[in-house]
């Protein structure tokens, strides 16, 4: 089970209730409360640590709506998460190509 920090607690709802479709608003929130913590690189690292776990976790067709998620964090808050996201996104777009492999 992924450890959520306190703080990241109503973070966490957001990426949980995005499910199988990139709610535009819901992006907007999660890309939002993450630029709050761009200027932490330890908060900015439990952004990023807590939005991985939910990739990996998340069943395959759950997946491209996080991964929207984390495209809006890099594009439009960037700074420390894009060396963040560097760290772990070839694996995790590793899982979530083999978990989708056949599926479409």
């Amino acid at each position: 089970m992924t450890r959520v920090p306190p703080y990241l607690v109503g973070f966490d709802a957001l990426l949980l209730s995005l499910k199988d479709v990139p709610h535009r608003d819901v992006v907007k929130a999660i890309t939002e409360t993450a630029s709050r913590y761009r200027d932490s690189a330890i908060q900015a690292q439990e952004v990023v640590q807590l939005m991985c776990a939910r990739v990996r976790e998340a069943p395959p067709n759950h997946k491209v709506p996080l991964l929207y998620a984390v495209d809006s964090i890099l594009k439009n808050v960037a700074g420390r998460y894009i060396s963040f996201f560097a760290q772990r996104l070839p694996d995790i777009m590793r899982n979530a190509h083999s978990q989708g492999r056949g599926k479409d």
